[in-house]
């Protein structure tokens, strides 16, 4: 049952106790040699009889949405139908849900399965209204054959002179936010070169150990980002603690060598 907190003004299958039944779904989700994500297989669970008629009379339809929260991509479909999506445009994970619209006015909605709160009250619903709302699936999507390491999950951005170095984990990329000097040069290009270690110890371990803590603190909101998929996948979640710094040096150890996480980072111009 759908209980999230929408508000219609007629009474919705799966919405709370609106009216009695079940409405859900399962599916299966593959990817083919052509890189695309497809939904398949795909079954709709109604044990409402008065909906179902409706549906059968030509009166309402399904619909399946997915929600990508990374690309923030929407796609509609029907059912029936296998869709497809470019697996480029569905990161991390996909929400779906099944709406049920109505395809015409329906003047006389009413019912005895409506909640008895209803009463005896007949309903107008117009065209494009909906009538049944399924729950919420959270299913992942891994990216296949990526290469994850330290060297592909950071982005360095220069600020203001007089702020202090800072992170930022709601991106794809963790955000290394630095300041330049005075003179306009960017420290993090000569400490990569001169210093590695040094440079090393500055700006990627306190982004690692802050991902982490962020991670343990935000576990819905740090799992949508692609940072996230590297670092689950180099520390799995029954491997860490609650001391970030620690876990941090655990992590970048596992970068075998370690050295080369600095070469891909010192072969490439970060700004």
């Amino acid at each position: 049952m759908f209980t999230e907190g929408y508000s219609f003004p007629h009474p919705v299958l799966g919405n709370a106790d609106d009216m009695s039944g079940e409405f859900n779904i399962s599916f299966d989700v593959v990817r083919n040699e052509n890189r695309m994500i497809l939904f398949e297989n795909i079954n709709i669970q109604m044990t409402n009889e008065y909906i179902k008629q409706i549906i059968s009379d030509g009166f309402a339809t399904c619909l399946v949405k997915i929600y990508c929260s990374s690309t923030l991509s929407t796609w509609v479909f029907e059912p029936d139908k296998m869709f497809e999506i470019d697996e480029n445009e569905l990161i991390n994970k996909a929400e779906i849900q099944v709406y049920i619209v109505c395809r015409t006015e329906i003047s006389d909605y009413s019912d005895q399965s409506f909640n008895i709160q209803y009463g005896n009250e007949v309903f107008l619903v117009n065209k494009s209204d909906v009538i049944g709302i399924s729950g919420k699936i959270t299913i992942p999507i891994p990216k296949a054959d990526e290469k994850l390491g330290l060297g592909n999950i950071f982005k360095f951005h220069s600020h203001q002179t007089d702020w202090p170095i800072n992170f930022e984990f709601h991106h794809d990329k963790i955000f290394i936010n630095y300041p330049v000097t005075k003179d306009n040069q960017h420290p993090p290009n000569m400490l990569f070169s001169k210093v590695p270690w040094t440079a090393f110890n500055i700006f990627i371990v306190p982004a690692v150990s802050g991902a982490l803590e962020y991670i343990h603190e935000n576990p819905e909101d740090a799992s949508q980002w692609e940072w996230f998929t590297a670092i689950d996948q180099l520390l799995p979640v029954e491997e860490r603690s609650t001391d970030y710094y620690s876990d941090a040096q655990l992590l970048l150890k596992r970068q075998l060598p370690i050295l080369s996480a600095y070469n891909e980072l010192t072969e490439k111009k970060l700004v």
